[in-house]
């Protein structure tokens, strides 16, 4: 089931849901149990941490090191 959801990374809004669907903007991809993680364990599908991905965010970057995307819906 896809829905409108909140990139818990930079804040994006996409249209998705499903554990396969990624940011379009960081490239996190959504599990829907952020909430629930360890903010400094690196997650099973995005093999960083989510501390670490807004540490990449904020850097300028996608949670693999790249420059990022740009997005109209980024907050």
């Amino acid at each position: 089931m896809n829905y409108n959801v909140k990139c818990a990374i930079c804040g994006t809004k996409f249209f998705g849901g499903m554990c396969e669907d990624s940011c379009p903007n960081c490239d996190w991809l959504y599990t829907g149990e952020e909430k629930n993680m360890n903010p400094d364990t690196p997650c099973d599908f995005n093999k960083i941490s989510i501390n670490q991905a807004k540490l990449n965010f904020k850097n300028g970057l996608d949670i693999w090191g790249n420059p990022l995307k740009q997005s109209k819906d980024t907050k």
